[in-house]
C-alpha cells in the first residue's frame, strides 16, 4: 500500500501560529472578492441552513460561533464546548468570534465513506447492527437505499417518477426532500430490496458517483456538502478558519487569543490525513469531476488537490 503526502497550498508562508486561523478569513474574504463569488444567505434551502457549534464558557455565555459540517470534527467541537463551560470564565463583555473548521476535501470524504458506508462493508452488516432501531431506520432511507438508486442497484422507475412530479411542483430539492421522496417511493419493496441486494456493499467510486448524483439533482447531504455552500463564506464574515488537522495547536492558540489566559488542556484531537491511496486507483474522469466539485475549499481554505504516492506519481 502506498504512502501518499500531501503538499500544503501556504507551507512556504511565514506566519505565526496564533495568526494563521485569522490570516486564513482574511485570505478567504479577500478572494471573494477577487473571484467575484457572490452568496445570498440561505441561498439553497433546508440542507443550506448553518450548521453552528456554540462554545460557551461559565455562566453559558458564548465565546465561539463555529460552522462545521456533521462528522467528527462536529463531535470534537461539542467536547471541547463541555469542558469549555467548566473551565472559562469570561467576565468581560467582548464580540463573539465566528470560526469556520474545515478539513481537507478528499480527508473529509473518506471520512463519510468509512462513516455512513462501514468502509466497503456489506449492507446486511450494517442492518444486523442498528436493525429494529430508529437510527438504523434513518440512516437507511438518508444513505443507503439513495445509493442504490444512484448506482443502479435498484428499480429506477419509481424514484423517476417521484423526481417528475418533483420538477411538476416546482419544489426546491434538498436532501431531507430526497429522504421523503425514496421513502414513499419505495415504501412497499424496502424488505425486498434489503432482502435481495442485504450483501452488496458500495465501493469508494460507488460513494463518490454518489456523490456526483446527489449534487447534480441538488440533493446535497450536508455530510459531504462543499463547506463553500454549507457555511457560506462569502456571504457571512467569519474571524478565524481553523484546520482539523492542526486542531490541537489552532485552538489552543485562538481560545488564548480570544480570551486570555485559556487553560491549555482545552483543545481539540486533530483529524489526521486520510487514507489518500484509495483515490489512486480511481478514473481520472471521476477524480477530475470531484475536485472541480470541491475546487472552492480547496482554493479558499488553503488546501491543495495534488497529492503524491511514494512512488512518485502525482495526482492532481
Amino acid at each position: 500500500m502506498e504512502t501518499v503526502h500531501v503538499e500544503n497550498t501556504w507551507s512556504t508562508l511565514n506566519i505565526s501560529q496564533t495568526h494563521i486561523t485569522r490570516y486564513r478569513a482574511q485570505y478567504v474574504r479577500q478572494q471573494c472578492q477577487v473571484l467575484s463569488l457572490i452568496q445570498r444567505e440561505g441561498k439553497g434551502g433546508d440542507h443550506m441552513k448553518l450548521p453552528i457549534s456554540s462554545v460557551k464558557s461559565l455562566g453559558t455565555k458564548k465565546i465561539l460561533n463555529v460552522c462545521v459540517a456533521p462528522s467528527r470534527c462536529q463531535d470534537s467541537w461539542r467536547r471541547l464546548g463541555r469542558k469549555a463551560k467548566s473551565l472559562i470564565s469570561l467576565k468581560t463583555s467582548t464580540p463573539i468570534p465566528s470560526v469556520v473548521s474545515v478539513q481537507h476535501p478528499l480527508a473529509r470524504l473518506a471520512s463519510c465513506y468509512r462513516s455512513k458506508y462501514m468502509n466497503g462493508r456489506p449492507i446486511s452488516e450494517f442492518a444486523s447492527l442498528q436493525k429494529a432501531t430508529k437510527k438504523w431506520l434513518e440512516t437507511w432511507r438518508a444513505f443507503w437505499l439513495p445509493a442504490l438508486i444512484s448506482n443502479n442497484k435498484i428499480d429506477y422507475a419509481p424514484f423517476n417518477s417521484s423526481l417528475q412530479q418533483l420538477h411538476k411542483n416546482q419544489t426546491q430539492p434538498s436532501h431531507t426532500i430526497l429522504v421523503n421522496m425514496v421513502t414513499e417511493a419505495y415504501r412497499d419493496q424496502e424488505t425486498d430490496i434489503l432482502g435481495r441486494h442485504g450483501t452488496k456493499n458500495f465501493t469508494f467510486e460507488e460513494f463518490l458517483h454518489h456523490v456526483l448524483w446527489t449534487h447534480d439533482f441538488g440533493f446535497q447531504d450536508p455530510h459531504w456538502i462543499s463547506v463553500y455552500d454549507l457555511c457560506e463564506p462569502c456571504a457571512r464574515r467569519y474571524d478565524h478558519v481553523v484546520h482539523m488537522e492542526a486542531a490541537r495547536e489552532e485552538v489552543r492558540d485562538l481560545l488564548h487569543l480570544v480570551h486570555p489566559p485559556s487553560p491549555v488542556n482545552i483543545t481539540l484531537h486533530p483529524i489526521k490525513l486520510p487514507d489518500f491511496h484509495m483515490y489512486l486507483s480511481l478514473p481520472k474522469l471521476l477524480l477530475d469531476k470531484i475536485i472541480q466539485l470541491y475546487w472552492l475549499d480547496f482554493h479558499l481554505f488553503g488546501y491543495s488537490e495534488q497529492f503524491i504516492s511514494e512512488s512518485g506519481r502525482r495526482v492532481e
